[in-house]
């Protein structure tokens, strides 16, 4: 009933390394509470060996026997060999307003650089968030475009 972002790493012959990078969301919940993160995770090695990861949140409700779901926001963990940062690229405050549909990652190959692309779906029409960076210490956000 619960999701969290789980990432494996090989240790050895037979045998796997397991983390908990995000337990729940990040202030982004239905009436269900804020249990549920990790969903639709992409993920991009740079050539250092770094991990990168975007993923989601779910808002979760049950109201008069009848339960919605949505999928939003956009948030970032990153291994660059010394432990993992989190970060929320696209934060929402309303859990039934915008929804995040298609995401994709990229990031260059010494891991300094990366961009983010996402489908963000309003009640009405939709529109393209992009986030990019130089260093993964400086994000900057693009002007939404409508659809």
């Amino acid at each position: 009933a619960l999701s969290q972002l789980i990432y494996c790493s090989r240790s050895g012959a037979y045998s796997w390394t397991r983390e908990t990078l995000a337990e729940t969301a990040d202030d982004y919940s239905g009436t269900d509470g804020g249990h549920f993160t990790g969903l639709y995770p992409k993920l991009a090695m740079d050539g250092n060996g770094g991990a990168h990861i975007i993923f989601s949140d779910l808002a979760s409700s049950h109201v008069n026997g009848y339960e919605t779901a949505v999928v939003g926001q956009i948030r970032y963990a990153a291994n660059a060999g010394s432990g993992w940062t989190l970060a929320t690229l696209y934060r929402q405050s309303a859990a039934a307003g915008d929804q995040v549909w298609d995401k994709y990652l990229l990031v260059s190959s010494d891991g300094l650089g990366m961009d983010v692309v996402a489908e963000v779906v309003p009640s009405v029409g939709s529109y393209i968030v992009h986030f990019s960076s130089s260093r993964q210490q400086s994000l900057t956000w693009a002007t939404p475009t409508t659809q």
